[in-house]
């Protein structure tokens, strides 16, 4: 998922603002005989490990196209955390149209970075050698990455791979490779239901823009990059003009946002807004639909044009069945009696779209369809009010978990919002990838304890650990995912 290209699209993720703190720095610590990962013991503070110092080893570089970067701590656990960034769109997109640039990114933030440098990680962390939906590449770059550091720095004593975004389905595929240098695996904020969902879903929003909103809008089967953003931008407007309607209080183009979040039960706060009153509410659901739109377009032109044809279709998709009583209510008593079935049928009826069979299953099989079969311990951290990966990726995620026989190895953790705040939300929880440092630093805490005492933590530990971190939960449970034709790779 985008890392700036939504963000553009009114996407807005955690900005780091600090400057980091710590140098890389030589120690003279001597490697230790015994090592308390292999122990069954956890020790309060591991003994340093000793490492090439940037300086030494080039900390900055590229490899086969793809630029990495390494930070090295003063002293190091010995833990290094190999992170994968998010989407960058792979042409110039709207507003500004500016060039997008390959750059390496060893962690989300400048916040985060400081926070585990100071604990004791190194951190390193890829670029890819192309933008775009760059799953395959990404997977590649971060094992070459892991070469380079153990060959040139040191050989690390536990590798944590945590990514965000697109990044989180490129550190699920590491971990799923069952690569013998993986430790455990901390996917963030991603769309672990699979590029393939992600693209149904975003086509679902996108034919009801059409359908309700837009008639003349493309949805799907872009030629060009151009046609792409033209689409985005003629479904921006248009959404736009249907939640300007609640100020002139005219009700119809209020009622049929509302319906097109339902489709994809869509979250109903943002960073921009708790949705607390009716214009905050039709204000969530334009942003929650055009986030969706940028994947339809952006994403979707990007994908398709190395799958060879589409890759998501809805001929036979039944879309009365997504929604519940409590959205038929709302929507009725938004835009009147009726409103829902008027709406329901004019979907019913609307022009559909195919998937190429072929297409559909090489995404699938080379962009990133995680099949949760899990060989490491696993961590996922995710905004429960999410527009773009929404949160139900994690219920899917969890179901493929258990039909495998690995929920043992998932522990999911939350960051959720308060009912009402002054946007943007202080501690995280709504928004794309909106999590706090503090969060962040504690799934890994809690991942990286795990896994170096194969000890699952108890629910006990992981509520005394939430409790500690502002708006973080263990204990939050997603709906179940939208679309009932999901059921994994």
């Amino acid at each position: 998922m985008p890392r700036s290209a939504l963000a553009k699209h009114l996407l807005v993720a955690v900005a780091g603002a600090a400057t980091l703190a710590l140098l890389v720095a030589c120690t003279d610590a001597a490697d230790q005989s015994s090592d308390p990962t292999k122990s069954g013991k956890a020790t309060a503070t591991p003994a340093p490990v000793s490492f090439v110092p940037c300086g030494q080893a080039r900390c900055t570089g590229s490899i086969n196209g793809a630029k990495y970067e390494i930070q090295l701590p003063a002293r190091w656990n010995g833990t290094l955390l190999l992170y994968s960034h998010g989407y960058v769109e792979a042409a110039p997109i709207a507003p500004d149209f500016a060039t997008p640039t390959l750059a390496a990114e060893s962690s989300p933030d400048d916040d985060i970075a400081h926070e585990m440098l100071a604990e004791g990680y190194a951190l390193a962390g890829s670029s890819f050698s192309r933008l775009g939906w760059a799953v395959p590449e990404g997977v590649k770059a971060d094992e070459e990455l892991y070469a380079y550091f153990a060959a040139k720095v040191a050989k690390p004593r536990q590798v944590i791979v945590w990514g965000n975004s697109m990044g989180a389905v490129i550190t699920e595929g590491l971990a799923e490779k069952k690569l013998a240098w993986v430790t455990a695996a901390a996917p963030m904020c991603g769309p672990l239901a699979g590029t393939n969902e992600t693209l149904d879903l975003s086509l679902d929003v996108a034919y009801a823009v059409r359908t309700l909103l837009a008639p003349k809008l493309q949805i799907a089967g872009f030629t060009s990059h151009k046609a792409a953003v033209h689409a985005w931008e003629s479904a921006r407007k248009a959404l736009e003009a249907a939640g300007n309607e609640v100020a002139a209080g005219d009700t119809a183009g209020p009622a049929k946002l509302y319906l097109i979040s339902a489709l994809i039960d869509a979250p109903d706060q943002s960073f921009f807004s708790d949705g607390s009153d009716s214009v905050l509410r039709a204000g969530v659901a334009v942003e929650d639909a055009l986030h969706q739109m940028s994947v339809d377009t952006d994403v979707r032109y990007d994908i398709e044009r190395r799958a060879g044809a589409s890759v998501s279709g809805n001929a036979g998709v039944d879309y009365a069945t997504r929604i519940s009583p409590a959205e038929r209510t709302f929507v009725d008593e938004t835009g009147g009696p009726g409103t829902t079935d008027r709406l329901l049928a004019k979907l019913a009826a609307g022009q559909r779209v195919s998937a190429d069979k072929r297409a559909r299953a090489a995404a699938g099989r080379t962009m990133g369809e995680p099949t949760a079969a899990l060989s490491v311990p696993t961590t996922t951290l995710h905004t429960a009010k999410d527009p773009v990966a929404i949160v139900q990726h994690e219920q899917l995620f969890a179901q493929r978990a258990q039909r495998a026989g690995s929920q043992n190895l998932l522990l999911q953790l939350y960051s959720v919002p308060p009912a009402k705040y002054d946007p943007p939300p202080k501690d995280g929880g709504a928004g794309h990838c909106n999590l706090t440092a503090g969060q962040v630093t504690a799934t890994v805490a809690l991942l990286s304890s795990w896994a170096a005492t194969h000890t699952r933590p108890t629910d006990q530990e992981v509520t005394a650990a939430a409790s500690k971190v502002p708006s973080l939960s263990g204990t939050f449970v997603p709906a179940p995912w939208p679309d009932p034709r999901a059921t994994g790779p």
